[in-house]
């Protein structure tokens, strides 16, 4: 018979997933608002600007945190879209970006995941950041630890920063 419980695991609250700690880039998109949100965790509080109190509470912090992740994910896709046009300027990682997946020699498993992403180069897996690899249907940590040392040996590390 079962005497001992286990406690549930912790479970992160959406808004821990990317934070201005954890990715400081992010503090470039976000006003003093947004910061000032993130820093009371998304609780009731006051903000004072040019001398003017402003009341926040929680379900104006939810639409603030909704309007936030949209916008920098905009820019986020803005600037890695720019980031790869930038590097396609070098002969040699163009090349590299531009080959056909089955020119590579990737793992077999790696391989038949990006093609069941349908990723006919590597630009295309390059495209949507580290985010979109992690999400990507069997991708795991070997496999993503493989293509991102593949892109840093081959000058594309500057993609994932």
């Amino acid at each position: 018979m079962k005497t001992q419980t286990k406690k549930p695991a912790k479970r992160q609250q959406f808004w821990e997933h990317e934070t201005p700690e954890t990715n400081p880039v992010i503090k470039n998109f976000l006003s003093p608002l947004s910061i000032a949100v993130y820093k009371n965790h998304f609780k009731k509080f006051n903000f004072h600007l040019d001398g003017q109190a402003l009341e926040v509470d929680r379900s104006m912090c939810m639409e603030l945190y909704s309007a936030m992740h949209d916008h920098t994910h905009q820019q986020k896709t803005i600037l890695q879209k720019a980031k790869i046009k930038l590097l396609k300027r070098n002969p040699a990682i163009k090349r590299f970006l531009m080959l056909p997946i089955e020119k590579h020699n990737l793992p077999t498993r790696l391989y038949h995941i990006l093609k069941n992403n349908y990723c006919r180069h590597l630009a295309d897996a390059a495209g949507g950041g580290e985010r979109s690899l992690r999400r990507m249907r069997g991708m795991g940590n070997g496999q993503l630890s493989y293509l991102m040392k593949l892109f840093i040996d081959n000058g594309c590390g500057s993609l994932f920063i």
